[in-house]
């Protein structure tokens, strides 16, 4: 028998989310940290089968977060005590509906990668790092790396991150020369200087 009334375990049931879960967003942020510039990824791609927590469209791979309870994870999932035929038969129907997107996705070309809640709870990064390395081999990859786009990407990503630093290094001469000016121009350019470490501060480029 259940511990809870019917109306607090609807409660508690109408809670969970579907979409940007703390897993979901957890391996987002790792996939942004380590992802190729030239191999981009989308959150939630509703125009994709199945509608994937993230697709490598270039390459073809979709990504699904499975959650322990509602795909029936074998070695944390655990039978409601209440609605048992109801929750058989739901937990079932989500195992046979992933399988047929599945092979509706291999269908069009597309590799299809299922990870589990607990691993990314467990290690964000590490699960990051085999999404990516699936993405270097899926069905598309090979073509994808051999075409101007790829390369135009990863350059466009490398000049971005070079002139942000040439930015704050220029930001950071200005400040000097502030600080060695005369006192009246010194207070003058106080407030500013102020500001200005500020946000190189929060950039990362002051630590």
């Amino acid at each position: 028998m259940d511990t809870v009334s019917k109306a607090k375990r609807s409660e508690i049931m109408s809670r969970i989310r579907s979409r940007d879960t703390k897993p979901e967003l957890a391996l987002a942020e790792e996939l942004r940290r380590a992802a190729d510039p030239g191999l981009p990824f989308e959150r939630d791609a509703g125009d994709v089968d199945g509608r994937p927590d993230f697709a490598f469209r270039q390459v073809r791979l979709a990504v699904f977060v499975d959650g322990c309870f509602f795909h029936g994870c074998p070695r944390h999932y655990k039978e409601p005590k209440s609605n048992v035929a109801f929750w058989r038969g739901k937990i079932a129907r989500n195992r046979e509906r992933d399988r047929q997107v599945r092979r509706r996705l291999n269908y069009l070309g597309w590799s299809v990668m299922r990870v589990w809640e607990h691993e990314v709870r467990r290690d964000p990064a590490a699960v990051a790092g085999r999404v990516l390395a699936r993405a270097r081999r899926a069905p598309g990859a090979r073509a994808w790396f051999r075409t101007g786009s790829y390369a135009a990407m990863r350059r466009k990503a490398r000049h971005g991150a070079s002139a942000g630093l040439c930015g704050r290094a220029a930001s950071r001469a200005r400040m000097a020369r502030a600080a060695s000016a005369p006192p009246g121009v010194q207070t003058h350019c106080r407030a500013q200087n102020a500001a200005m470490a500020a946000v190189l501060a929060r950039t990362g480029a002051i630590r």
